[in-house]
């Protein structure tokens, strides 16, 4: 009750004529509405910066945790940490997708061994390339919502917008891999699945198609 209370009383402070107005949170912290988003693409920080470019006059935003310009850094990968993550528990769902990447390593080190000469170029050890090939391969192409016409509720299919697509990919590995036995770990579920997904031959690659 008392954080019903707390969210109303700071809608109502918001809504008012308040210097909170002015203000959004993010990051745990608070900034300034005239403050910008940092610029973490490595292109986009060497392209020179023009006369009027906002960043010589307004302050900029302290970057995320998971915002990197390492060359490891990969974006997709910190979105499926966020999808895998439960009731908050981020270091557990980096932790998980950090051992999945390594049974997929794993597999198709083994994988590759027990192929002939001619066949070893096909497959893929990087198991970051076998996440990203998965996850290409789970895009769909559309999405249904609800439309209310004449008092009935219809079910329309939509485009999907890329963001869509990579969200619903990634929700749709996941919950294959959670639809397994009791005493198939999570993650060994996953990889599985990463690599029948690459390959076109998961499941998730045939309910979005």
């Amino acid at each position: 009750m008392t954080l019903c209370k707390g969210k109303f009383l700071f809608q109502c402070l918001v809504s008012s004529n308040s210097r909170l107005s002015n203000f959004i949170q993010t990051r745990s912290k608070w900034y300034a509405a005239q403050y910008l988003e940092p610029t973490i693409n490595e292109k986009d920080l060497k392209k020179p910066i023009l006369p009027t470019d906002q960043r010589l006059f307004r302050p900029i935003m302290a970057p995320r945790t998971e915002q990197s310009l390492s060359f490891t850094f990969v974006p997709e990968v910190q979105k499926f940490i966020n999808i895998v993550m439960k009731k908050g528990k981020k270091k557990l769902a980096r932790e998980s997708v950090e051992e999945t990447f390594m049974k997929v390593k794993i597999l198709q080190l083994e994988k590759y061994h027990k192929a002939k000469e001619d066949e070893r170029d096909e497959i893929e050890l990087n198991p970051i390339n076998v996440f990203l090939e998965a996850l290409e391969n789970c895009r769909p192409n559309v999405h249904t919502t609800r439309v209310l016409r004449g008092g009935v509720m219809y079910e329309v299919p939509i485009a999907c917008n890329p963001s869509t697509q990579t969200a619903k990919a990634m929700r749709f590995l996941v919950k294959s891999a959670m639809e397994k036995e009791r005493e198939t770990r999570f993650t060994d579920m996953l990889a599985r699945e990463l690599i029948d997904a690459s390959n076109n031959e998961a499941r998730t690659t045939v309910i979005h198609k």
